[in-house]
């Protein structure tokens, strides 16, 4: 163990025992970014299905697509029904880009937010903190240093 492992001391053996294994610090830290990740990826679900399925059809109208047979959509694409949908399609991104306050009325891309809702951090500082027998400063200082970790490695 080289002298920058443990606070205090030059010699071998002096200083400060660390309090937790490298490992255990993983562990918990794992435990922090899988549960926000979880939290992220269920914020984006349910914005995602706000806006496709509550402020506007177009999930409706992409599944009466998806029912087409391949072979059959170029034909689909020649009729007049292609008029009706293309109409349609452009209709909810006009009410959709009103809804967002959009400058542009036929902006096809649309940003939706994956930020977890507020207070998600302390829900999973106290899971983990249970989990684990800590207190929710202690989880907090080791995901912490598990995020130094990743940043210093990514770089």
């Amino acid at each position: 163990m080289t002298s920058c492992d443990r606070h205090g001391g030059k010699r071998r053996g002096a200083g400060r025992k660390p309090k937790w294994d490298p490992l255990f610090k993983l562990r918990v830290g794992q435990d922090c970014e899988r549960l926000f990740r979880e939290a992220s990826m269920e914020a984006l679900n349910q914005n995602k299905s706000k806006i496709l399925n509550e402020e506007t059809e177009l999930d409706y109208l992409w599944k009466q697509v998806a029912l087409i047979p391949v072979n059959l959509r170029s034909k689909w694409l020649r009729e007049e029904f292609r008029e009706f949908h293309v109409q349609d399609i452009e209709a909810e991104l006009k009410l959709l880009n009103t809804n967002n306050n959009t400058a542009q009325s036929n902006n096809r891309i649309i940003r939706i937010s994956k930020k977890p809702p507020r207070g998600t951090r302390k829900m999973i500082l106290s899971k983990i903190a249970s989990k684990y027998s800590l207190s929710t400063k202690q989880v907090d200082n080791l995901w912490q240093a598990y995020r130094r970790l990743e940043n210093s490695l990514s770089e």
